[in-house]
């Protein structure tokens, strides 16, 4: 599929007079066509358009999926601890196989390995760590709702 997002818009965030985005450019047609025509569809339910991260574009380069089992009576230690670790993106106490699940994002493989190994599993409290590296992402969905 061709990426037909607007490359000088996307950098500034500002229209240009006279310049087409790429879908009015790939359909020939101006941007104010475009625009309302998108408008309709979604207002007829035809369409609904979502914002879905790309870790990439926000130099995320390695990420992984980490299982933490606590020592036991160090919940609490742990919790409190895992909160100001740099790259932890979501920190959930999780009842079953860990204490807590995290998702880690870091801009390069050597900084992921460092926040893992050298930050995580060396807190006080944490008994073991399990990782999962991510390859890469098949369906990603943030729900958004409209703010009235």
């Amino acid at each position: 599929m061709q990426d037909i997002r607007d490359e000088g818009s996307r950098h500034d965030g500002r229209h240009r007079p006279g310049r087409r985005s790429g879908i009015a450019e790939l359909l020939e047609l101006s941007e104010g066509t475009v625009r309302a025509r998108i408008r309709r569809l979604e207002a007829e339910k035809f369409i609904r358009i979502q914002a879905v991260r790309d870790f990439r574009a926000f130099d995320l380069h390695a990420g992984a999926f980490v299982g933490i089992d606590a020592a036991d009576g160090q919940i609490d230690l742990v919790r409190s601890r895992l909160a100001g670790i740099e790259g932890v993106q979501f920190a959930l106490r999780t009842i079953g196989m860990f204490d807590f699940q995290l998702v880690v994002f870091r801009d390069s493989p050597e900084a992921l390995a460092s926040t893992l190994y050298e930050t995580i599993a060396r807190l006080p409290g944490v008994a073991a760590i399990h990782t999962q590296h991510l390859h890469s992402s098949t369906k990603h969905v943030y729900t958004w709702s409209q703010i009235s």
